[in-house]
């Protein structure tokens, strides 16, 4: 679910702090 909204709101990995949790 992180992963969507991650993708959602930040495709490039940029501003999401939870990237190396969900890699």
């Amino acid at each position: 679910m992180y992963r969507q909204i991650k993708q959602m709101f930040d495709p490039n990995g940029i501003l999401n702090p939870y990237k190396v949790v969900q890699e």
